[in-house]
């Protein structure tokens, strides 16, 4: 009697610690809905050497970073980005020089592996080398970026260009050696400027191009 009961007992332990097992799995597994972001939904962003988006910008390149942070539970896979800037960008994902334009009238699209391990953990991190070139008397300076993750789980998270941005503001001098890194230290860096949503002027309505880049 004493043996059948200690079966029985054993069996509902190790039942229960299948059923418990499977529950904190199904937790850490569970998928987020999906919340991409359309260009549409961004905004243009600089330096605070502007206070509008109509404001003549210094000449010269600055340095420009966003940490994206993913969900703790789920694995990233692939970076689309969508970026335009008034007048040229460098454009780095996780460390990785993935495309440079010069034409601000229309947004570009790179779609881009991610490392199955991202260092730091849990972060996508976007750097940008953006160039206001020399021009009219009215010289503006923009960038604008929207960026969609794909999860593992299949699901897509997205991000746009806001204030949360930073940029090296130091604003003279050569750009920070390194700033496109993933581990670089933006710490000491400012908050971006936002000079409007998507639409504004003078820029517009931008089109979007067909993807330029697919790793």
């Amino acid at each position: 009697m004493c043996a059948k009961f200690t079966t029985l007992l054993l069996g509902l332990l190790a039942t229960g610690s299948q059923a418990i097992a499977a529950s904190v799995g199904s937790r850490t597994t569970t998928c987020p809905p999906s919340s991409p972001s359309p260009l549409t939904t961004a905004n243009w962003i600089w330096t605070n050497e502007v206070t509008s988006s109509l404001e003549t910008a210094p000449v010269g390149s600055r340095a420009f970073r966003g940490r994206l942070h993913t969900p703790t539970d789920q694995t990233p896979i692939a970076a689309t980005v969508t970026i335009s800037t008034d007048n040229a960008y460098e454009l780095w994902v996780q460390g990785q020089l993935v495309g440079t334009h010069d034409d601000w009238t229309h947004a570009q699209v790179y779609t881009v592996p991610l490392p199955a391990v991202l260092q730091p953990a849990n972060q996508v991190v976007i750097a940008v080398n953006a160039t206001n070139d020399p021009g009219a008397s009215q010289n503006e300076a923009g960038l604008i970026m929207a960026v969609n993750i794909e999860l593992a789980c299949g699901a897509v998270v997205g991000y746009v260009t806001d204030g949360s941005w930073k940029f090296d503001g130091l604003l003279v001098g050569d750009m920070p050696q390194g700033y496109w890194e993933p581990n670089f230290n933006d710490e000491a860096w400012t908050g971006a400027f936002v000079e409007g949503p998507y639409g504004v002027a003078p820029w517009g309505a931008i089109p979007v191009d067909a993807p330029a880049f697919s790793g």
